[in-house]
């Protein structure tokens, strides 16, 4: 198998993963919308809210944010200033994404283990939310999965960021 071919396989499994957890989060959103609806509607009508749906709202941003995280990587969707950019040269330019993602990379993968270390340190302690006693911990793995596979994404991004400098 060429190193092309691999490459290729690598793309489209990180994509793969990238688009289902993005979906992911976009199923968890709408969930929170409802949840919401719902409960604004119990509030006004019956006078009765859903006990803790503060704290849902609030674990399910968690899920959706770093879930979705991966997906807008990989589809580009970020913000670029492009105003700084546009006047260089194309090698300066793409010299400057290299530099970029390769921080990025760095700063992922610090965040990611941080994050894993903290939920170890969260599970030991026990901590939970105050209303419904849902442990914290499995959120700060989700923050570390999601920059994980975000760190991932931006490997890929970077390689094909280096193929394009070189023919340039």
């Amino acid at each position: 198998m060429s190193i092309k071919k691999f490459f290729s396989y690598i793309d489209m499994g990180i994509g793969t993963i990238s688009h289902s957890v993005g979906f992911l989060s976009i199923i968890f959103l709408v969930f929170m919308m409802f949840l919401i609806v719902i409960d604004i509607f119990l509030r006004a009508v019956f006078n009765s809210p859903i006990p803790g749906t503060f704290e849902f709202t609030e674990f399910i941003m968690i899920i959706a944010t770093f879930l979705g995280l991966p997906w807008a990587t990989f589809m580009e969707a970020h913000i670029q200033v492009s105003s700084l950019t546009s006047k260089l040269s194309p090698r300066l330019k793409e010299t400057l994404i290299i530099i970029n993602y390769i921080l990025v990379i760095g700063l992922c993968a610090l965040i990611s283990s941080s994050s894993y270390v903290e939920a170890l340190a969260i599970r030991k302690i026990g901590i939970v939310s105050a209303i419904t006693n849902i442990p914290k911990y499995p959120f700060y793995i989700l923050v570390s999965i999601g920059y994980f596979l975000t760190f991932l994404v931006l490997i890929v991004q970077l390689v094909k960021s280096i193929k394009r400098a070189i023919k340039i």
